[in-house]
């Protein structure tokens, strides 16, 4: 009932991007360094892989690797940076930062294209955070991103089901 992470949820104040059974997704609330950074939130209060079900197990990964797969496709970055966490701050959610990083692009937009070390990522968050000037990331931006990657796992979802119903309608042919 006090978990943070559950309020916001519960309340409507975070956007649920993609779930399933186990988890949800979604972006990183502002201020926000990194345009395109998700997270993958577990349902269930826990910290880390130790403690998930044989279930939650087996849907983590193939969870992660659909939406970097998205999220790759949707800001045309060059790689996805995932690190994941849970700790009782985070209301023991275990929960996976996948942020979007960026080739040198010579843009001089560190929110836009952080590049170096993937830590640099979390650094532009912890500046964003603390309000130093030209650290967020642009709003609308991270709302293209967010809308863009929801669509598209909405849409991969309809091609999964559709796609599940014309194996069985072959099966039943066969028959």
């Amino acid at each position: 009932d006090d978990c943070r992470q559950c309020k916001k949820i519960s309340q409507g104040t975070v956007a649920i991007l993609w779930q399933n059974a186990h988890f949800l997704v979604c972006h990183k609330r502002p201020p926000c360094g990194v345009v395109g950074h998700l997270q993958l939130l577990s349902k269930r209060h826990f910290q880390g892989p130790a403690s998930m079900t044989d279930e939650e197990a087996a849907a983590v990964g193939p969870a992660l690797k659909r939406c970097q797969a998205v999220l790759e496709n949707v800001t045309g970055c060059d790689r996805v940076y995932m690190a994941a966490l849970g700790s009782e701050k985070s209301g023991s959610h275990f929960h996976a930062h996948m942020v979007p990083l960026y080739k040198d692009t010579g843009t001089g937009k560190p929110p836009i294209h952080v590049t170096g070390t993937p830590f640099d990522a979390f650094l532009q968050e912890k500046l964003a955070g603390d309000g130093v000037e030209g650290a967020a990331a642009d709003e609308a931006a991270c709302a293209s991103v967010a809308a863009a990657f929801a669509q598209a796992m909405a849409d991969e979802e309809r091609r999964s089901q559709r796609r599940s119903k014309e194996l069985v309608n072959e099966e039943r042919e066969d028959r």
